[in-house]
């Protein structure tokens, strides 16, 4: 598969499915050239940062344990989204257009949707489960000097 996408839903299901390798629109022609005939071959291919977060799907697929991170509401991931980009609770405030008292709401929430005891577990469960800190190119102290 040649494409944009890196949601690792998406890599997991099309390599359920048969493919064999993932590549990013952005890989050179002669690496791109090099996975093709691997492929072939009939080895496999996987972009070295996708493959940590696809292992980590499948072992939890082939465990039988669900992902908690699907219990949680749009908004909660949300949440901790900016937690795992660094961000305190009033910068996850601006950035989502929150009060704080409704982001430690949405905090509470999902730590206890998650059973873990602090932010700081429920950010290095995120972190297991694939989620990666945003590529929007903003360091946390960003949202608070630009606001």
């Amino acid at each position: 598969m040649l494409t944009a996408v890196e949601a690792t839903e998406d890599v997991v299901t099309a390599l359920t499915r048969g493919a064999r390798a993932w590549l990013p629109k952005t890989i050179d022609s002669d690496r791109l050239v090099r996975v093709v005939r691997g492929v072939h071959r009939g080895e496999a291919w996987l972009a070295p940062d996708l493959l940590g977060r696809v292992l980590t799907d499948l072992t939890s697929r082939a465990s039988g344990q669900p992902n908690p991170l699907t219990a949680l509401t749009a908004r909660e991931s949300e949440v901790l989204q900016c937690m795992v980009d660094g961000l305190s609770r009033p910068e996850i405030a601006i950035r989502l257009g929150l009060s704080s008292n409704t982001v430690r709401t949405h905090t509470q929430n999902l730590i206890a949707k998650l059973g873990v005891h602090s932010t700081l577990e429920s950010v290095a469960l995120a972190l297991r489960h694939g989620i990666r800190a945003s590529s929007d190119g903003r360091k946390p102290g960003d949202v608070l000097r630009n606001a």
